[in-house]
């Protein structure tokens, strides 16, 4: 037997999500302005790289787009990368 605390049963465990940083947001938020105005499914954007669960959590700022993420947004979108940052930040 392990030793160590015991894990605890399926269903009472707690994820705490981590905090929300304000780069994050803007910038998941402008993805999804631009998507939708493109009439894009989170699927397409994300093709082939990303899942539509990935792109989703990067629009609500669960996860920070990498660089490499922000690239291939930008050229699916086709937009220049510096359009993805909203200017305020």
């Amino acid at each position: 037997m392990p030793s160590g605390k015991a894990r605890p049963a399926k269903g009472q465990r707690r994820r705490t999500p981590a905090p929300k940083h304000e780069v994050d947001c803007a910038v998941g938020a402008r993805i999804r302005e631009l998507r939708i105005a493109k009439g894009m499914t989170e699927a397409a954007l994300g093709a082939p790289y990303y899942t539509r669960g990935h792109v989703s959590a990067v629009e609500i700022a669960r996860v920070g787009a990498s660089m490499h993420a922000l690239h291939h947004f930008s050229k699916q979108l086709g937009v220049p990368l510096r359009e993805l940052i909203p200017p305020d930040l």
